[in-house]
């Protein structure tokens, strides 16, 4: 298994890199199957941590019933409390796995909208306006830094 650690530095990388500002279809496409194995990873290791917190572990203990015959019984011992490594542990994990699942959503509507609103600030690689940015609408409409061909 992969530390905690190591499962953040996938996740920012990957995010960085395929959802990043500038983006593709294809860095999306890697993102989202990349992202959607992270989400499995991080679940699991979030339940994990979670049962590892809730355990309480159990004693048994052998006691003499008042007739002189043995009776063992299962009692729980005091109560472990978690080590602050524990509970770090735990909060990564969960929060890996809600990092995880929402890149997985950013990474997934990105790839379904191929025109965004905020084409200006994440702009689409494989868009015209991307690849030539003298070809936007103040351009078009006769903006003095445009390309001669524009007008």
């Amino acid at each position: 298994d992969a530390k905690p650690a190591d499962v953040r530095d996938a996740i920012e990388q990957t995010m960085w890199h395929g959802v990043g500002v500038l983006r593709d279809a294809d860095g999306l496409s890697h993102a989202q199957s990349r992202l959607t194995g992270l989400v499995e990873q991080t679940q699991a290791q979030a339940q994990a941590a979670l049962s590892k917190m809730a355990e309480k572990p159990k004693t048994n203990a052998t006691a003499t019933a008042t007739d002189g015959t043995a009776a063992t019984t299962t009692t729980p011992a005091t109560a472990s409390v978690p080590t602050p490594d524990d509970i770090a542990n735990t909060v990564t994990a969960l929060e890996n796995r809600n990092l995880a699942t929402i890149g997985l959503i950013a990474a997934t509507a990105a790839l379904a909208r191929t025109e965004s609103l905020l084409a200006a600030i994440h702009p689409r690689l494989n868009r015209t306006t991307a690849r030539n940015p003298r070809n936007t609408a103040h351009a078009r409409k006769g903006d003095s830094h445009a390309h001669p061909s524009s007008h």
